[in-house]
């Protein structure tokens, strides 16, 4: 290999690992609705210790007729039910402020045996608060209503 050659794989090299060591981290936005398609995935998985690990210890929901474990126990409910549950989520809007933030949303959640062919379902909307626990994003309130 020649010296001009060598000499500009070094400066290719180098402004590529310039690049990567600058390039900003997962921005907080991302990382909450990373955190939210972990819990949608852990709920169409059936896994209801996997949407459990994103909520807080100290949540409440639907003006505090849940806690962490009541809420638990819904999914698990829901789960028993329904050999297949689904969710999609729409219109979500994010709004941070530093270590907290909230998200509105809509969700149609559908259940039944299988997935292409669902026997019940719901739109809601929904509205939760979350905060930042060790970098994690956690939820710590939720208030859920029927959209007709």
């Amino acid at each position: 290999m020649k010296r001009a050659e060598r000499a500009c794989l070094w400066f290719v090299s180098s402004l590529l690992l310039m690049l990567t060591a600058c390039s900003d981290p997962e921005s907080l936005e991302q990382q909450l609705i990373q955190t939210m398609d972990s819990m949608e995935e852990a709920i169409e998985a059936g896994k209801r210790g996997g949407f459990i690990d994103y909520v807080a210890d100290d949540f409440s929901g639907k003006g505090g007729q849940y806690d962490r474990k009541g809420l638990g126990n819904l999914l698990r409910l829901q789960l028993v039910r329904h050999t297949r549950l689904s969710a999609v989520v729409t219109d979500r809007e994010i709004t941070l402020f530093d270590e907290r933030a909230t998200v509105t949303l809509k969700i149609l959640l559908t259940g039944g045996p299988r997935a292409f062919m669902p026997d019940s379902g719901r739109l809601y909307q929904v509205n939760t608060g979350w905060k930042r626990v060790d970098s994690q994003w956690m939820l710590i309130s939720a208030d859920w209503q029927p959209v007709f």
